[in-house]
């Protein structure tokens, strides 16, 4: 049996977590806006938090992924 390095796991479990956040930060489904007399119903804003949070799991995950040759990358 081979083991696997725990921090690869955890890499490719962040970057899969960054990955789901920024998808959740785009709408799926088209959306308009359209105003009725009184009421009136806007199209929710894109979450700048959610991308951003999901681009740093992403970017963690990748450079816990690849050990020392990450932080080499990461510096540059």
């Amino acid at each position: 049996m081979v083991k696997k390095d725990p921090l690869k796991i955890i890499g490719i479990i962040l970057i899969i977590l960054g990955a789901g956040i920024l998808l959740s930060a785009f709408p799926l489904i088209q959306q308009t806006a359209f105003g009725i007399g009184p009421i009136r119903t806007d199209i929710p804003q894109i979450s700048a938090t959610r991308i951003v949070v999901g681009f740093v799991l992403a970017l963690l995950g990748l450079v816990i992924y690849l050990g020392k040759e990450g932080l080499k990358i990461l510096k540059r």
